[in-house]
């Protein structure tokens, strides 16, 4: 699947089939409840990383200097979840060639 190419040619909304933090399959379709829509994404020269609408991130691709974010080395072949920043709300990912920056939205909790 040219996912990428899906995404920037597009007016829509594009649907994907990914693997969730559980390691299920979600987001398979417009009548599954937990749809995954792609607001954003990065390619870099190995590796893609999606943003959704939701602020979740997904990253696949080749893994070999950790730049998927998923606290290994692994190759990963469908996007899948990147958990550590299940709790951030992510607004803007750029792939490089061996790393992913990622920026998310502020949430200021201390005094002001």
């Amino acid at each position: 699947m040219d996912l990428a190419g899906m995404v920037c040619a597009s007016p829509t909304p594009v649907t994907f089939p990914a693997v969730c933090g559980d390691g299920a399959v979600c987001g398979t379709g417009p009548d599954d409840e937990s749809e995954t829509v792609i607001s954003s994404m990065s390619c870099g020269s190995r590796h893609s990383a999606a943003v959704t609408d939701k602020g979740q991130l997904f990253t696949w691709g080749w893994g070999a200097h950790g730049q998927l974010g998923h606290s290994s080395r692994d190759n990963r072949s469908l996007p899948t979840l990147v958990a550590q920043l299940d709790s951030a709300s992510v607004v803007a990912v750029k792939c490089g060639d061996w790393h992913t920056v990622v920026r998310t939205a502020c949430s200021h909790t201390g005094p002001q």
